[in-house]
């Protein structure tokens, strides 16, 4: 434990009583290592929900993508679509 001095001016209630010491805790700041440990954790943990994101959209893009033809082929099946073109009339 340290010991801390008043400051003079007042503001702190050791201005004028006897003695004047106050005992304060010091909590000591993690190691450099805990902190790099914390910081790539976070980057690798990153990392890893953007694959995981990545994955789940193309699963859905190759769904929506199947959809989209199966709705062509219905149209096309009903003649209200006729070639590849985007108007064919």
């Amino acid at each position: 434990m340290s010991k801390v001095q008043p400051r003079s001016g007042g503001g702190g209630g050791g201005g004028g009583e006897g003695g004047g010491s106050a005992e304060i805790s010091h909590t000591l700041a993690p190691s450099i290592g805990h902190e790099l440990g914390v910081a790539f954790g976070f980057i690798a943990l990153m990392l890893i929900c953007m694959a995981i994101y990545s994955f789940a959209w193309q699963i859905g893009n190759k769904r929506s993508e199947k959809r989209e033809m199966e709705r062509i082929e219905r149209l096309r099946i009903r003649g209200l679509l006729r070639g590849e073109g985007a108007r064919d009339r």
